[in-house]
C-alpha cells in the first residue's frame, strides 16, 4: 500500500503527518518561550559571574549587565537593589551593590562596609578571561568607581 492511499477505517498517513508537524511546532514554540522567560531582564540577581564591560569574543556586555542597566531605569530600583544586596547570589549581590552606587549613594554607603570585610570568592569575567577574585576586591573596585565610566557608556 502507498502511504497516500486510504486504508480501512478512513484517513491516511498523509493526513496525519501535518498534525504531527503542528505538535512539533507547538513544542518548539513552548521551548523558545520557556528560554525567553528564563532569561528575563531582571536575571542579574541570580548571576553566576560578575562581568562589567565588554566580554567574550564579540566584546559585548553581559546579559546581567544589560539587566542591571534596565533595572536602574525602574522607579523602585533602589529599594529592590537594597534587597538584592542581601538575597541575591554572590555575583548578583555585587551587581546590586554597583547599582546602588549608581542610583542611591546613601544606601550604597550603608551596604559597602560589609562587602569590604567579606571573605569569599566570586567568579568574574574580563574580556575572554574568566577568573576567581575575592568579593572584597570587587567591592573595593566598585567603591573606587572603577565601573562607573563603563556603566555611563551605552553597552555594545
Amino acid at each position: 500500500l502507498s502511504r497516500f492511499t486510504p486504508r480501512v477505517g478512513g484517513g491516511s498517513a498523509f493526513y496525519v503527518r501535518p498534525m504531527r508537524r503542528v505538535h512539533v511546532l507547538i513544542w518548539f514554540a513552548v521551548a523558545i518561550s520557556a528560554t525567553a522567560i528564563a532569561k528575563s531582564p531582571a536575571s542579574f540577581e541570580h548571576a553566576d559571574v560578575f562581568a562589567i564591560g565588554p566580554i567574550s569574543d564579540d566584546a559585548t556586555a553581559s546579559d546581567e549587565e544589560r539587566a542591571l542597566r534596565a533595572f536602574l531605569k525602574k522607579p523602585n530600583a533602589s529599594e529592590k537593589l537594597s534587597e538584592f544586596v542581601h538575597s541575591a547570589s554572590v555575583a548578583g549581590q555585587l551587581y546590586a551593590l554597583l547599582g546602588l552606587r549608581l542610583c542611591d549613594r546613601p544606601a550604597f554607603e550603608r551596604a559597602i562596609p560589609d562587602f569590604l570585610r567579606r571573605e569569599g570568592i566570586v567568579t568574574t569575567m574580563t574580556g575572554c578571561i574568566i577568573h576567581d577574585e575575592p568579593v572584597a576586591a570587587i567591592a573595593r573596585k566598585i567603591a573606587q568607581g572603577d565601573y562607573d565610566q563603563t556603566m555611563q557608556r551605552p553597552p555594545r
